[in-house]
């Protein structure tokens, strides 16, 4: 499974899902962002952040028309790694229905970035060693915890995972109140606001 970007992200482009995302997952658009699904780990991180709800489990998808526009502009598009200010008029846009059919992805934009792509995966070779993020554990399997975004959950286990040469551990919770199960990896365990539950 992975996670898809849908229409709600059309002009509103909040960038919160950027800053919580552990593999840089993410695309940027003139008008929205996309999620590369052979990148996407399927931790759910990012679903719970976006104001917009525009971020969907590819289960959810209206047939394979996500899928294939997060899979075609990801492929063109920059990767974006820093969260970066909303548009202006975000909020006005926000709950605007049928977005995708009404607004231009523009064309220009596409062709000048799948350039600086093709060329920038030419000119980088990727790293041949497996590096390791070594972060500290600060929860235990069995704690109970708090996530600001979805209250108290429980840390199920700890589990390691490579990506692109790169291998770290997360937290797998699962929230008392919504059954939702998420991965946070250690790194990103404080920038979301994780803790332990205060007496």
């Amino acid at each position: 499974m992975t996670y898809l970007v849908n229409d709600k992200c059309i002009k509103c482009k909040y960038m919160d899902c950027v800053e919580v995302c552990p593999v840089d997952c993410f695309y940027e658009g003139e008008n929205m962002l996309v999620i590369n699904p052979d990148e996407c780990i399927d931790c759910g991180v990012c679903e719970p952040e976006c104001p917009a709800e525009a971020i969907i489990p590819d289960d959810l998808d209206d047939g394979t028309k996500w899928l294939d526009i997060n899979e075609k502009y990801s492929q063109v598009w920059p990767n974006i790694k820093t969260k970066k200010d909303p548009p202006s008029d975000a909020k006005k846009w926000q709950g605007v229905e049928n977005k995708f059919e009404n607004q231009k992805i523009t064309k220009k934009k596409i062709a000048k970035n799948a350039v600086k792509k093709v060329a920038k995966k030419i000119v980088t070779p990727k790293a041949p060693k497996i590096k390791k993020v070594i972060v500290p554990q600060e929860f235990k399997a069995g704690e109970n915890i708090v996530y600001p975004t979805h209250g108290v959950g429980r840390i199920l286990t700890i589990e390691k995972f490579q990506y692109d040469l790169v291998e770290e551990q997360l937290y797998v919770i699962q929230f008392f109140q919504d059954k939702l199960t998420i991965r946070v990896p250690f790194a990103k365990a404080k920038l979301i606001g994780l803790r332990n539950i205060t007496s």
